[in-house]
């Protein structure tokens, strides 16, 4: 999951290849996307293409700030950033008092502005067990009566929140929403930047039910149009939003290059965002140098056509009006083992063999051009609590590998007999760089003498097969939420497992 930053805003930072044609009587930005979402349901969000659509139709009481590092915090449906109080217990939200839903037949043909009260459904919500919404960790255990208000809705679809105080979610007024926590915490307030606490109105819910994931009706900049299923997807300027405004901060260096140009103006500045949905590598290239699209990642292929050995941007590159921007990432790439699977889940040597197998250095040089640094642990640099002197202990060794390989077969036999062969399942997402990966990883558990399929799904297929605990070993990526060593240890956490993100269901006192 990732907490995403204003499509509006990375408009102006990508200047893609020119158009043949260009329709001037609209402002239209165009952004691929590696998959198709999950759906516009908020509390159902957990991937980062969903998470990288919904905030142009949503919004949440927060967001960062977009050009400055370290990542900070800002208001966005609040006027300002809470006032604390109770030793750090309570935190006081003021809400903007010009914000208003998108115009939407749920409305009865009213203009329906924003109240604390949107904010204390759209909390309950997240926190109904008949949901289903994996982002409950968010709230879990922080938030007084929650847990209990959570407990006591389980098996009672359809019950009515007015009705059920929760004492840590009050709106004394429209415009004041109060959250009380169990424990002071200042990581309470990233949780409220990120997709799923964005504020639903309790009418469109209800219109819509089971079906809001096709009819999302937010405070945000943009609105549906369109969504055509593994195609596109539509949005087009909300005619009534309050307006956000451009960034008068930013990092040394960030007005030298024009990125503060626009500094105060009000947002959006296109009239149309066009989500395309290009699963492969190649096609998304392609769409780009032929100006169909805005903005792209480079593919490892096309790399070297882009930039020499030193670094530099070729001259083609730069006479087609291109802009290149290299950040750090703040995420990490891995393989997950399924601990309630019995093959892998009960046999330490397996799991040890397969990680001994996989040689990193030479994956991020043929995968990802060198612009990886192998993982030793669940925290990425540029996060606190990164220890560079932690080293996997199970890292790339061939010759170990083999040797664990027949402790493994031993381990099995103990544990099933002759019953259940000792297969391998490696489970990876359809677009051709994960399948490509898939099949290297593939390729080094037969290297160590195991028998190992490949299987592919579509990313909302490999996901529902996460949550469910289906497969054996998934490969998967998770960029940070918010910059806290947390948000990459939560991932292990024994009460996270699936359908929360530990998928791992790795759970040890």
């Amino acid at each position: 999951m990732k907490s995403s930053m204003r499509i509006a805003l990375a408009a102006l930072l990508a200047l893609g290849c020119t158009k043949k044609s260009i329709d001037t009587s609209k402002k239209v930005f165009n952004f691929p996307l590696r998959s198709e979402i999950e759906g516009f349901d908020p509390v159902q969000s957990t991937d980062l293409y969903t998470h990288e659509v919904l905030p142009q139709v949503y919004e949440g009481l927060l967001e960062y700030e977009y050009l400055k590092r370290p990542y900070e915090l800002k208001p966005l449906l609040a006027e300002a950033m809470p006032t604390v109080t109770d030793q750090g217990k309570t935190y006081t939200f003021k809400l903007r008092k010009d914000v208003y839903f998108h115009d939407d037949p749920a409305f009865g043909g009213q203009k329906r502005p924003l109240v604390a009260s949107d904010v204390v459904y759209s909390f309950k919500r997240l926190a109904d067990p008949n949901t289903k919404s994996p982002n409950y960790w968010l709230l879990e255990d922080k938030v007084l009566g929650l847990d209990a208000f959570r407990k006591s809705l389980v098996g009672k679809p359809g019950a009515d929140y007015s009705t059920m105080d929760v004492a840590g979610l009050q709106a004394p007024d429209d415009h004041t929403f109060v959250l009380r926590l169990t424990e002071a915490s200042p990581l309470i307030l990233y949780p409220l930047a990120m997709t799923p606490t964005y504020i639903l109105a309790k009418e469109v819910v209800e219109k819509y039910k089971d079906d809001l994931v096709n009819h999302p009706v937010g405070t945000g900049p943009f609105v549906l149009k369109e969504w055509r299923r593994n195609q596109r997807i539509v949005l087009v300027k909300n005619p009534n939003y309050w307006g956000s405004l451009y960034p008068t901060e930013g990092e040394p260096g960030d007005a030298e290059k024009g990125l503060l140009a626009a500094a105060g103006a009000k947002l959006p500045f296109v009239d149309e965002i066009q989500f395309h949905i290009l699963v492969e590598d190649q096609p998304r290239w392609l769409n780009f140098m032929k100006g169909n699209v805005d903005l792209t990642e480079i593919p490892k292929d096309a790399y070297g056509n882009v930039f020499d050995e030193a670094g530099n941007m070729s001259e083609g590159m730069k006479k087609r009006g291109t802009l290149a921007d290299k950040q750090t990432g703040v995420d990490i790439v891995f393989n997950v083992f399924n601990m309630t699977d019995p093959v892998i889940g009960k046999n330490p040597y397996l799991r040890q063999a397969l990680s001994m197998s996989v040689n990193r250095d030479e994956k991020i040089k043929i995968f990802y051009n060198n612009r990886a640094i192998e993982a030793h642990g669940p925290i990425p640099p540029g996060i606190f609590g990164y220890d560079p002197a932690i080293k996997n202990p199970s890292a790339y060794n061939l010759e170990e590998a083999k040797k664990l390989v027949e402790k493994a077969k031993a381990e099995h036999k103990k544990l099933f007999g002759d019953k259940v062969p000792l297969k391998i399942a490696y489970e990876t997402s359809n677009n051709p760089a994960s399948r490509q990966i898939g099949e290297s990883f593939v390729t080094d558990f037969k290297n160590i003498g195991l028998d190992a399929e490949l299987s592919i799904y579509t990313w909302p297929t490999l996901t529902d097969r996460m949550k469910k605990s289906q497969g054996q070993i998934y490969g998967y990526a998770w960029n940070a939420d918010y910059p806290d060593p947390e948000n990459f240890l939560q991932l292990l956490y024994g009460k996270n497992v699936s359908p929360g993100p530990n998928n791992a269901n790795f759970n040890h006192p």
